[in-house]
């Protein structure tokens, strides 16, 4: 699919000139011609990148570039700034707003290829890295205690993330019996498969009963109960909990 890229400009015929331009190179292109509209229709479209001007009515580039860049969900999608400001401190300014590059009017063509192609090769690269990044938080998230996912989200900086504390807890051993039978009967993937479909179904009752998967290897693993000081009153113990959560996993093995 082509790359969207946002033309921001209050003259129209240089709005014009560069969706011609920009059409005939392959992007598809969207328009607005006050900094305050382009804000709201990045935040609706999330186009692939933004040419955005600085001296416009109702709000000026500086200003949305800024809102782009302190909002999360727009933050990534590159910025530059066309102007025909030259000096250093308009330049400051817009580095400070967060502006990914700079082009001066009048825009050279090359040089505006140039930069855009540069700046969607980074834009891709960064959220590679990101996606990357996501698939792996997600994935080691199911081993991680909620009550530490739920500090980590409130305050990455805490104390209790980097120091040892002491907590009275009840542990679930959970062993397949026959897993090394079942190895040299098997093709591997049909094991692998085997074992995550029962895995799964045992995850969902220990997350029921407020455990966590601490440790998994191969055939196996451990699951932590402890009681939260969220906990509703009238909660079971974590030792009970655990008790009765072993309990269901051996009824969904005989369901499975």
């Amino acid at each position: 699919m082509a790359e969207t890229i946002l033309i921001v400009d209050d003259e129209p015929f240089n709005v014009d000139l560069l969706e011609q331009e920009l059409g005939d190179l392959g992007y598809e292109t969207l328009t607005a011609f006050d900094g305050q509209a382009a804000v709201e229709l990045v935040r609706q479209q999330r186009p692939d990148l933004v040419l955005l001007d600085v001296m416009m009515p109702v709000m000026d580039g500086f200003t949305a570039c800024r809102l782009l860049k302190e909002d999360e969900e727009t933050r990534l999608i590159p910025v530059i700034i066309m102007t025909a400001l030259d000096r250093v401190e308009d330049r400051i300014q817009g580095i400070e707003a967060g502006a990914d590059d700079f082009l001066t009017k009048p825009v050279n063509d090359r040089e505006l290829v140039a930069r855009i192609q540069t700046a969607l090769k980074m834009k891709a690269a960064i959220e590679q890295k990101v996606n990357q990044v996501s698939r792996l938080r997600d994935h080691f998230a199911k081993f991680v205690p909620e009550q530490v996912k739920q500090l980590a989200a409130s305050n990455p900086d805490a104390p209790e993330l980097s120091e040892k504390i002491e907590r009275d807890v009840s542990v679930l051993m959970l062993d397949v019996t026959g897993y090394s039978k079942m190895s040299e009967q098997l093709p591997a993937t049909e094991l692998n498969e085997l074992v995550e479909r029962y895995f799964s179904a045992f995850l969902d009752r220990i997350r029921e009963a407020d455990g966590d998967i601490n440790e998994t290897a191969g055939d196996g693993f451990m699951a932590l109960f402890m009681d939260s000081q969220n906990a509703a009153a009238g909660s079971a113990p974590h030792a009970i909990r655990a008790v009765d959560t072993a309990l269901g996993l051996l009824h969904v093995t005989e369901s499975l």
